[in-house]
């Protein structure tokens, strides 16, 4: 009988000691741009601390995250692209395999860009006026053709702008370079602004290019028949001799999460629907880790959690916020 005591006490007391988890864990979409990775970071350290989840994170390409969450392999994106997700978001969402804890801030931009000071001296104001000046833009790699960034491989808006490119009848005078990651892609128009040459490239908001002075190149505006057009370009080549460019839309940025999230971890459900940042605050979260830490997200996270506590404690219940401080206590 004093055996079996000690057993069901061992059994009892062990997991305490150990620390072994009792909750499911948690696996977020790591993505590949820095403000998904600063959200994941605070999302994390509230979550581990605060709630005493285990998390996870998962990097891959947007098309695999977005197949990992439809199945349920991955329980939460804290940024979904809408205007660049459109017909998979529509989809899944009929299929009732992902619920949306609204916008994660205000919604974000997409543009084309040249430096400012490109834009004045050469008097470069729309897309059409630099069908005048693509020399401006060539490089020793490139000297026959002006040269424009793309977005990075696999999102939504890497072929968008190629067509865009045909459409305005600038595809004949650049080549497209589609970078593999945001670092490319950040290092090659941050380089160019820091060395005084122009540059010519696909940027959004909220991104580590706002800390410098960009023109964003006047388009149509945007128009739902004009999107759909260029939407149905991407598919059939053959129409687009039809097809008229225009501007991206501000469209919603959301936090997603599989179906069955709302029953494996409730609270933090309610949590993360709270969740919201303005843009201004999440550049300033950039631009300090640009200078201070850069990569080091969970720094980011702690720098985020100790000066902008007025933003967060609203997100999350008071037994987590006390648990959370106390963490950050002892960061300190």
């Amino acid at each position: 009988m004093n055996r079996l005591k000690t057993i069901l006490l061992l059994l009892i007391i062990l997991p305490l000691l150990t620390g072994c988890p009792d909750k499911p864990t948690i696996v977020f979409y790591k993505g590949s741009w820095e403000s998904i990775w600063i959200v994941n970071a605070i999302s994390e350290f509230i979550i581990t601390k605060g709630y005493g989840y285990p998390v996870q994170a998962f990097y891959n390409s947007g098309p695999v995250g977005k197949e990992k969450i439809a199945s349920g392999q991955i329980d939460v994106i804290m940024e979904l692209w809408q205007f660049n997700n459109r017909e998979w978001y529509k989809n899944q969402k009929e299929r009732g395999n992902i619920v949306n804890l609204g916008a994660i801030y205000n919604s974000a931009p997409q543009y084309w860009i040249i430096p400012k000071w490109v834009a004045e001296k050469y008097h470069i104001d729309t897309v059409y006026d630099l069908k005048e000046h693509w020399r401006l833009f060539t490089d020793a790699e490139h000297p026959f053709k002006g040269v424009f960034y793309n977005a990075i491989f696999g999102w939504g808006a890497c072929k968008t702008n190629i067509v865009k490119l045909k459409a305005y009848g600038l595809y004949k005078y650049f080549d497209v370079i589609t970078p593999a990651s945001t670092y490319v892609l950040e290092s090659a128009l941050i380089r160019s602004q820091q060395r005084n040459l122009p540059v010519f490239g696909y940027s959004w908001t909220p991104s580590p290019m706002d800390a410098y002075e960009w023109h964003i190149l006047k388009e149509p505006a945007f128009s739902k028949e004009c999107w759909d057009s260029i939407s149905d370009a991407i598919d059939n080549e053959s129409v687009l001799p039809s097809v008229q460019g225009c501007a991206y839309e501000d469209a919603p940025v959301d936090k997603i999460v599989h179906k069955s999230f709302l029953n494996k971890a409730p609270d933090v459900a309610e949590m993360l629907r709270k969740i919201y940042f303005d843009i201004a605050v999440l550049n300033e979260l950039e631009v300090w880790t640009d200078k201070n830490c850069k990569g080091e997200w969970r720094r980011t996270s702690a720098y985020f959690l100790k000066n902008y506590e007025e933003i967060w404690k609203p997100w999350v219940s008071p037994g987590a916020f006390r648990k959370i401080k106390q963490h950050l206590r002892e960061l300190e």
